[in-house]
């Protein structure tokens, strides 16, 4: 069973919180009905140095505005800065003076969704953004939204070159995983926020498509890819079974830049900003869903079951890695594997060559040549 919990949140008061910009509604009552005739309200950024309030990262938390007193029953704010603020608040009751006084605290934090839990308008609001950052360079960006502003191209140099050295990994297959993760992420949603302050990056919970397959669709994964919202025009886009590129959505044919070698930049073979051993010869963003063939399901077949760990993740391998461990070292290591790898592997995938997405018929020879059973195949694969 599932440690007991025995506490609602480690960092916010329940039912006092806040999300930077979004309108929220703050209303006084009284706790035994008697009625509130009127109140003063007045809120203050808890901050150790009053000049971070207009000088840090994030602008002043209470807009200008809404400094001083606001009146009314219930009143109308937009927070524009995450941290703690304090209230005071005083209400004059049915006999027209100041009888009701209380002071509080609201904690006010950017919330990270699960994708399909966004609202329309935040859906097109941080896809707008994010494809902006696809097409406009850092430094026009810079000019217009700030100093935060980073181009989409910016984060994938940044990832292809500390992961693509052929000497080592500077980013994945180790103990920094995690922490580079989260650095690149947290770059991201800056300069998605330099777009639009209220943008935060939404996490994907990849298990809720696990289940369906396994529950709706009789273990078939590949249906994760083809039968599911995100997959569509309104999300990242069907995939060409034949072309194997985006054909259509906002990221429709969307293409790979040209790598400025001669700045040290790491390329493919064909000088795009992929991996050095990557040998895709066409520009544009390619998705295979494929193992050289081979789809997600065929993972669970018992002749090769046991000798890979490519299987989609699933509640069990969240549940392991939520719980199953005992030290940081331990943990870290297994949040590569089987929670997360095979999630890009199953998105891009490999292909080529055949028109199966084979590799160019070498990896389908020793099968057909008789040395491998069929059963064996999709391992060498």
């Amino acid at each position: 069973p599932r440690p007991k919990r025995d506490f609602e949140s480690l960092f916010t008061p329940p039912k006092k919180f806040a999300e930077p910009y979004r309108t929220t509604s703050l209303e006084a009552y009284h706790s035994e009905g008697d009625e509130l005739l009127s109140c003063s309200w007045e809120l203050t950024q808890l901050i150790s140095d009053p000049l971070q309030a207009d000088a840090g990262f994030y602008a002043a938390g209470v807009p200008e505005e809404h400094r001083g007193t606001m009146d009314g029953v219930s009143i109308g704010m937009e927070f524009h800065a995450p941290g703690q603020y304090h209230v005071d608040l005083s209400c004059l009751g049915p006999g027209g003076t100041i009888e009701y006084q209380k002071t509080d605290r609201i904690s006010v934090y950017y919330v990270r969704r699960e994708l399909r839990a966004l609202s329309t308008a935040d859906r097109e609001r941080y896809l707008d953004a994010f494809k902006l950052m696809g097409e406009m360079d850092t430094q026009t960006g810079k000019e217009i939204y700030g100093e935060h502003y980073h181009s989409l191209d910016f984060f994938v140099r940044a990832h292809l070159n500390t992961a693509g050295a052929r000497s080592h990994d500077k980013i994945h297959d180790g103990m920094g995983v995690v922490t580079q993760h989260i650095a690149i992420t947290q770059a991201m949603e800056t300069s998605l926020q330099a777009i639009h302050p209220s943008i935060t990056v939404p996490y994907w919970d990849y298990t809720l498509d696990s289940f369906k397959a396994k529950t709706e669709y009789g273990g078939l994964d590949y249906k994760i890819f083809k039968d599911n919202e995100l997959w569509g025009p309104d999300w990242f886009g069907n995939t060409s079974t034949t072309t194997h590129m985006i054909t259509d959505g906002r990221w429709a044919y969307q293409t790979i830049k040209s790598a400025n070698v001669t700045g040290g930049d790491l390329a493919s073979p064909y000088g795009y900003m992929r991996a050095p051993w990557n040998l895709n010869p066409v520009p544009y963003v390619t998705r295979y869903h494929k193992l050289c063939g081979v789809a997600p399901e065929d993972m669970y077949k018992e002749a090769i079951k046991q000798f890979t760990d490519y299987k989609w993740p699933t509640c069990a391998s969240h549940w392991q890695l939520t719980w199953g461990y005992s030290s940081w070292y331990e943990w870290v290591w297994g949040s590569s594997y089987l929670p997360h790898g095979p999630v890009h592997s199953w998105i891009g995938g490999v292909g080529g060559g055949d028109a199966n997405g084979g590799g160019g018929g070498g990896v389908d020879k020793p099968y057909s040549s008789g040395l491998v059973s069929g059963e064996k195949a999709p391992l060498i694969k």
